[in-house]
């Protein structure tokens, strides 16, 4: 696979449901000790596939993008529990996963995003979380797309701060002019995905593909 330039790269990939775990515990040896328990800790075979393709993909991605060796990567968290990397800091990235889905955005600045599947939801939790303003857009049209649309969009924001959910995500408005120009949303299939901080998004930034593509790219990548 041809890889772009670090700026405004994205992978989306679609994770299958079926419980097949057992078939990539190879891939667990390529993974620091401390992950392999993490991963181990997980019930559902599902959970364990998200984490392990998630962080094997960001591997990857960064020894094709720097022709270093897997075992030349260290990892670390910022004080809030953020992902970085500690010996290659120029090179920034973002992780979100949901039920079958997972989305990795690169940067070589601060970046954050986020991804959701459509579906219904609590009004009282936007009521609890949102800003009148944005409470009134999804009342407009009492649509599921724009709950998960300012859903997305304010983990996509405060991950790009570099905190997380230590900020109140009912503090600010995402469509606060300052905030909204660094987020793009867009949809792929039944998922809404925002990503804040890339700067000049297109949709074909985005590398699409499945559990068996992901696999074979991991397998041609790191050993």
């Amino acid at each position: 696979m041809k890889m772009k330039s670090l700026i405004n790269t994205m992978f989306y990939i679609l994770i299958d449901e079926c419980s097949d775990f057992d078939k990539y515990q190879y891939l667990l040896n390529r993974l620091p000790c401390s992950k392999r328990q993490k991963i181990g800790t997980y019930r559902d075979d599902i959970d364990k596939k998200l984490s392990l393709f998630s962080d094997l993909l960001v591997r990857s991605y960064v020894c094709n993008l720097l022709h270093i060796d897997n075992s030349e990567l260290a990892f670390a968290q910022n004080p809030y529990g953020k992902p970085m990397l500690l010996n290659y800091p120029f090179v920034k990235y973002n992780i979100s996963h949901t039920r079958n889905a997972i989305i990795i955005a690169f940067s070589d600045d601060e970046i954050g995003v986020d991804i959701e599947r459509i579906r219904s939801y609590d009004l009282g939790i936007a009521r609890r979380f949102f800003s009148q303003n944005e409470y009134s857009y999804i009342l407009d049209n009492n649509s599921h797309n724009r709950f998960v649309e300012i859903w997305t969009r304010k983990e996509a924001y405060v991950k790009w701060l570099g905190k997380g959910l230590y900020i109140s995500l009912s503090s600010f408005d995402v469509f606060d002019t300052e905030i909204s120009k660094g987020i793009t949303t867009f949809y792929i299939g039944d998922y809404v995905i925002s990503v804040c901080g890339i700067k000049d998004f297109k949709s074909d930034d985005v590398i699409v593909m499945n559990e068996e593509m992901a696999k074979q790219y991991i397998d041609s990548s790191i050993v």
